[in-house]
């Protein structure tokens, strides 16, 4: 069949060392002319060479593809890529309302926490969400950003179902984010399954997390990491 007529697109580099930017910005040229398509999943898992001029004509695949409604980014240990990166899906956020399913897997994002500012205004732009997942394991965040993109952001996708929130390893977010995250999951009554992990977040207690889970009894399923 005509490949341009595809619905669905999974494709996925783990660690492939020698790609780079020109490759991506090829194949997104070719994605972008796929205008039937209702899901795409990108996966570059560890692919070093990768910068952050990907994000631009990743943006023109969002423009072009008018019925999407899953898409899924993944560029976890891409060393290149930081935070200055999301500035340019910043003009491609008016087209993302037909998402319902949005992934975002970042690592390493720094202090100054412009990449949380920018994934707030995407969550804010894809208001009807019924399913998020957001890693940004290793990364310098602070609760000056998390705690903004959960009360602003999480609390107004009303029709989220399920919700993974990945902070392994962001050893500067505190008890805070224990705090606010259940009241503002009150305002997503849809809400049946969440996945915080928080592993290796330092400052952050196996009594917070205890508290944590005790204020989130009314969502069907709940996973807290670590378990204890």
């Amino acid at each position: 069949g005509d490949v341009y007529k595809r619905q669905n697109l999974n494709l996925r580099f783990g660690n492939c060392h020698k790609l780079n930017d020109q490759f991506v910005i090829e194949l997104t040229e070719i994605i972008s002319q796929m205008h039937c398509l209702e899901s795409i999943n990108l996966n570059f898992l560890g692919c070093n060479l990768l910068t952050n001029s990907i994000f631009l004509p990743m943006s023109r695949v969002w423009k072009c593809c008018h019925l999407l409604n899953s898409f899924s980014l993944g560029l976890r240990k891409c060393p290149l890529i930081d935070d200055k990166g999301l500035v340019n899906l910043r003009d491609a956020r008016l087209y993302l309302r037909t998402l319902r399913n949005l992934s975002l897997g970042l690592s390493g994002l720094q202090h100054n926490d412009l990449s949380m500012g920018e994934i707030l205004q995407i969550i804010q732009a894809t208001s009807d969400l019924t399913n998020l997942d957001l890693e940004i394991p290793e990364s310098k965040v602070t609760v000056f950003s998390v705690v903004p993109l959960i009360k602003n952001g999480l609390s107004t996708l009303k029709a989220l179902t399920s919700l993974t929130l990945g902070f392994f390893s962001c050893e500067q977010l505190t008890k805070q984010v224990c705090e606010v995250l259940p009241e503002a999951l009150k305002n997503c009554e849809k809400l049946e399954k969440l996945t915080i992990d928080l592993r290796k977040c330092k400052l952050i207690t196996s009594e917070d997390r205890a508290l944590l889970r005790s204020r989130l009894e009314k969502i069907k399923q709940v996973e807290v990491y670590p378990s204890n």
